[in-house]
């Protein structure tokens, strides 16, 4: 292998330098758009569809990465189905519930709650299912 080696003209040196600054502006732009990405604020969105049968999709924000808890309650505030549960990263994010308890059994129809916890959050909303 041969190795040549001579100075740059001044056009030679003037394209390196433009195609820098292009490159640099598309590796900021895409840092834009990641960051757009990434919600604001924690969040936990109405279910779609709602109501439902047999199963609905729930989203959430989480605008850091943290530990989180979606959980399923009854109307008498008992657990029903834990759906997330530890480290997730920052981001939007959804999870399924298809009506079924911890144990694998189907719901009966009627009202339910969703509640999404996170370190220094709490939202809960009436989701329900309908047979």
């Amino acid at each position: 292998m041969r190795i040549y080696t001579r100075a740059l003209i001044e056009s030679e040196i003037v394209a390196l330098a433009n195609n820098l600054v292009a490159l640099g502006a598309e590796i900021a732009a895409a840092d834009e758009v990641n960051a757009v990405s990434v919600p604001r604020a924690a969040a936990l969105h109405q279910n779609v569809p709602n109501p439902f049968n047999p199963s609905t999709t729930i989203h959430y924000d989480l605008p850091d990465d943290a530990d989180v808890t979606v959980q399923i309650f009854d109307v008498g505030g008992r657990l029903l189905r834990t759906l997330v549960q530890g480290p997730q990263m920052a981001g939007s994010k959804s999870v399924l519930w298809d009506g079924r308890d911890n144990r694998g059994q189907l719901a009966t129809s009627g009202v339910y709650f969703v509640r999404m916890r996170t370190a220094g959050f709490v939202q809960s909303r009436k989701i329900v299912l309908i047979k």
